[in-house]
Order: C-alpha cells, then structure tokens, then sequence
C-alpha cells in the first residue's frame, strides 16, 4: 500500500510538470523563475587601471606673504612683499601670486629691499594682502 501511494504521488508530480523531472534544456541565459539565470548581455567593462603609484617631489619654489598694496595710479601699482630671511628671489624676476591656490596676478621683483620685505611691480592681475607669493 505504502509503495503504491509513493508510486502514485511520483506520478502525478511528473504529470503536473514538477521541474526536477525535466530533462535539462541548454542555457539559453532565461530562467523559469524570475531573477534567476543569466543576466543580459552588457557593454565590455574596462579591467580596473592598474595600481597608482604615488610620487612626492619635493618644492623648491620661495614662498612670501603680500604685505601691502599700493595702486594710487596706474603708474605707481607695486606691492611690499615679505619672504623668510635669506629666500628671497633675485631681483627683476616675475613671481606668481595667488589665492586659495588659483593665480591672481604677476608681479616683478624691482626693489627696494628692506631685510626680509621687497618691493615688486604688478604686471598683470590684482593682488590683495595676504595672498601668497612663489617663485615659478
């Protein structure tokens, strides 16, 4: 009785299309169930760029402070630039000056100096007080 019971349910599992009892299909990347099976063909992916190495190199600009604007005329536009003791440019050479790392203006190192202080002529742009100078 018990095996013809068994017998019977196997029977009508097979008859009402239970997939285990299948035979197996190729795989034509769909799936009976949804979510399941391959995904849909993409678009090649580059592989990952390879490790960046990080390389330091070290500054050798000078670095100064612009103490004073003076733009009276246009003439007489100057700024009094103060750079460390014994860094200081030589004189009539142009040097950048710039704000939160973006360049401002142009300045030429005319003299007079005064310690650690000289005195620069702008050439192009408008610096303010305390942007920063580097020797380029």
């Amino acid at each position: 009785m018990r095996n013809l019971l068994l017998g019977s349910l196997i029977l009508t599992l097979a008859a009402s299309g239970c997939s285990w009892f299948h035979k197996a299909k190729p795989d034509d990347g769909f799936s009976q169930i949804p979510g399941e099976g391959q995904a849909a063909p993409t678009a090649a992916v580059p592989p990952p760029p390879a490790e960046h190495k990080l390389i330091v190199t070290p500054s050798y600009a000078v670095t100064g402070k612009v103490l004073v604007v003076n733009e009276t005329t246009p003439a007489t536009r100057f700024v009094v630039i103060g750079f460390p003791i014994g860094k200081i440019p030589a004189l009539n050479s142009n040097v950048g000056v710039f704000r939160q790392g973006n360049k401002v203006a142009e300045v030429k190192l005319t003299g007079p100096q005064s310690d650690e202080n000289i005195v620069a002529e702008i050439v192009a742009g408008d610096p303010i007080v305390g942007d920063e100078v580097r020797s380029q």
